[in-house]
């Protein structure tokens, strides 16, 4: 669990490797738990359209009590920024960079900047997102090429946040439905023509736009159904992820009427 103001040991957090390899990519890269700090090495190749390395936590963090993040970072002069993931899909929120081997940096939550698929987009501040089930980590990139070797001392995060409201607005809600039914009238076309590839991704998109944008309005568990549907398609086959993703819209609509 996270200590609200209390430094953690690095040991104890779970941490996965998430490089530019997804896109196809060239970067490299692991991570290690050395003397309770965590150690992430590799090397950032920009071949292949790539340009980025990253670790993240593994599973979910809930970070509503809090709006600091504290990061101590030591090793390689390199563009670093601490990132935290909305779900598990493309929808991130950046920091502004970090500078190694300058001790102690301190971040609050409404300076981070929300992005989807790299294009900064318009959505809430961090300090007004649903933080309940995020993860986080450090990526280097940002024009970065070659090898890299940073520690990561301390992460922290502290103060204390205001409660608040997520009760759907009819007007949130509306706007919601009609991002569903626009990819729906898109995909369905798409599909009947024999290309469930191009309409999951149709609908893959929708949703998490609408997970970044506008998931904070939906109930707890309405948001877990979406998260999970998320994940979970991207192992299934073009037809089966197609249809995955439009179950859980029809169910998204349902809910919103």
């Amino acid at each position: 669990m996270w200590l609200m103001g209390l430094a953690m040991a690095m040991d104890s957090f779970d941490w996965v490797v998430l490089n530019d390899t997804v896109m196809g990519g060239r970067s490299s890269a692991n991570v290690e738990s050395v003397d309770s700090a965590t150690r992430f090495q590799g090397v950032v190749s920009r071949e292949n359209n790539g340009g980025f390395a990253s670790i993240r936590t593994r599973g979910a963090i809930d970070l509503n009590s809090n709006t600091t993040v504290e990061v101590d970072l030591v090793g390689t002069d390199a563009p670093v920024q601490f990132v935290v993931w909305i779900g598990q899909g493309a929808n991130l929120y950046y920091a502004t960079p970090i500078q190694p081997n300058t001790g102690v940096q301190r971040i609050e939550f409404s300076d981070f900047v929300p992005k989807s698929y790299g294009r900064v987009v318009s959505a809430p501040s961090l300090d007004r997102r649903n933080r309940q089930q995020v993860s986080v980590g450090i990526l280097i990139g940002n024009g970065f090429e070659g090898e890299f070797d940073l520690t990561l001392k301390q992460l922290t995060f502290i103060g204390e946040a205001e409660k608040l409201d997520f009760t759907l607005d009819s007007q949130v809600a509306l706007r919601m439905t009609q991002v569903l039914q626009r990819a729906i009238q898109r995909g369905v076309p798409v599909y009947n023509a024999g290309n469930p590839s191009e309409c999951a991704a149709i609908y893959q998109t929708a949703l998490e736009d609408l997970f970044l944008l506008s998931g904070d309005s939906l109930p707890l568990e309405l948001q877990q159904d979406l998260q999970q549907t998320l994940e979970g398609a991207s192992s299934l086959g073009d037809n089966d992820r197609a249809w995955a993703y439009r179950r859980q819209m029809d169910d998204l609509l349902l809910a919103l009427q």
